[in-house]
């Protein structure tokens, strides 16, 4: 679950126990703070004086978009402050919302050096906007990084359309194994809806930000699908940001796709993205 379906969690069952509204009472201690970033995670610590319920070991993924006041109530969950295990995995260049990269954790960093997502192909077109540790390339050999070219949205719309159709009417793959990612956010409502209007193969279907089914082809953006992978993608919306200026984005973006890679835009951006990839 992510942090904030269990502040949820917490907080409703605290609520239903005390007859209290605790999210109320955060938003008179800290009247004007961000729900999600302040109220609701110092809800959750309200929570741990009405509920005796704590975990032996937490797991927390995407540390990286933590922020500091996220810890303590989490710390505050453990059996024992001092040695119930507190296990953090973060990338640093996953870092798209420029959190505190600060952890409560006293030992020094195991790395991850070796790539288990992704195909060689796409891990090389992907450690070209990375930068840390080096990463060791997956054996796994696989297709070259696709690119289409298009002049305009409704243009590349078609295409990514006629694409799929094909990789599910002709050669059979599942609807749940594509992914369509926008990477201009700002923009995401007029990508989907030159999506949405084209048709699939029955019985699939479109699905927008939502959790995936046998028969969905889910259309999401990179922020939000961070942490996430499928085993295509389709990365979209790249004429309409400054390429230069996001290369965490591209990481991330480019990262998604385990399998199979294809990458849509006008000439520019794909000779761009290509000079790149190939240097």
């Amino acid at each position: 679950m992510s942090f904030h379906q269990l502040c949820h969690r917490q907080v409703e069952t605290a609520n239903r126990a005390s007859g209290r509204d605790l999210v109320a009472e955060a938003k008179i201690t800290y009247p004007g703070k961000d729900l999600y970033e302040v109220q609701l995670p110092n809800a959750l610590g309200y929570s741990l004086e009405i509920l005796p319920d704590r975990y032996d070991a937490i797991v927390c993924d995407e540390g990286q978009d933590f922020r500091e006041e996220f810890w303590v109530p989490l710390e505050l969950l453990l059996n024992d402050y001092d040695t119930s295990p507190l296990y953090v995995f973060y990338d640093d260049n996953q870092n798209l919302y420029a959190r505190a990269g600060t952890f409560p954790i006293r030992e020094e960093a195991f790395s991850l050096t070796t790539n288990c997502r992704n195909t060689a192909p796409i891990h090389e077109a992907a450690y070209k906007h990375y930068k840390g540790i080096p990463v060791s390339p997956p054996d796994i050999q696989g297709d070259d990084v696709q690119f289409d070219e298009s002049p305009n949205r409704d243009a590349q719309a078609g295409k990514i359309n006629a694409r799929i159709v094909d990789l599910i009417a002709r050669q059979g793959i599942s609807p749940s194994d594509i992914t369509v990612l926008v990477a201009d956010a700002l923009h995401k409502a007029e990508y989907y809806e030159a999506l949405r209007r084209l048709p699939l193969p029955k019985p699939a279907t479109w699905l927008e930000e939502g959790v995936r089914g046998k028969t969905t082809v889910l259309i999401d953006t990179i922020q939000r699908f961070k942490g996430l992978e499928s085993p295509i993608v389709i990365l979209w919306g790249l004429d309409t940001i400054d390429l230069s200026q996001r290369q965490e984005l591209l990481y991330v973006g480019i990262s998604r796709a385990k399998s199979l890679l294809l990458i849509l835009g006008r000439n520019t951006t794909c000779v761009a993205l290509k000079a790149v990839i190939n240097s």
